[in-house]
């Protein structure tokens, strides 16, 4: 009994197929987005497929892909969201992105991070210190308070704030993107 190989014919058909449905034989593209929305983008694809005679036919599908904060509006059109933080008067900005942040130049600001959303609610937070909490008793303490930190702008989507409380030897990092990213 031979061994199976990991390319068999078949699956090196199905590979070709894959690769091909990316460019159309004149070099264009073969994936036309036909809709997009704050969280979704469907895109149309054109490949190849057998009839019933047997003969090739161009053939043609979609599918929708979801993702939080996948496009931006601008203009009054859906644009590709983009993981890039800027430098502004405000301190550093992501304005192309599922939400506008903004985060401040300094982490002892009132607002550190400032949130926009699509529908006009805004949400901000600041970094107040480090406490213990004991649950048992419910007493806390209050450790650390941050100092003045400046930002550092690490392009193209993160912002960190070196040892913001100085007790503890931690930066602080934000960082604009997809998740994992």
């Amino acid at each position: 009994m031979k061994p199976d190989g990991w390319l068999r014919p078949t699956t090196l058909s199905v590979w070709l197929l894959l690769a091909a449905a990316g460019t159309r034989a004149d070099g264009t593209n073969a994936l036309e987005v036909l809709d997009r929305g704050p969280h979704h983008r469907v895109v149309a694809y054109e490949y190849w497929s057998k009839d019933d005679a047997g003969n090739l036919v161009p053939a043609r599908s979609t599918y929708t892909e979801l993702a939080s904060g996948l496009h931006y509006s601008e203009d009054g059109e859906w644009k590709e969201s983009v993981a890039r933080i800027e430098l502004s008067k405000e301190g550093a900005v992501a304005r192309r992105g599922g939400f506008r942040v903004t985060l401040s130049p300094d982490v002892q600001a009132a607002s550190v991070v400032d949130v926009r959303t699509p529908d006009a609610k805004r949400f901000t937070s600041r970094i107040a210190g480090l406490a213990y909490y004991d649950s048992l008793s419910g007493q806390s303490v209050l450790l650390a308070e941050p100092k003045s930190s400046v930002g550092l702008l690490l392009p193209p989507n993160q912002v960190v704030y070196v040892e913001p409380v100085p007790e503890v030897p931690v930066s602080g990092w934000e960082t604009i993107g997809e998740e994992g990213e």
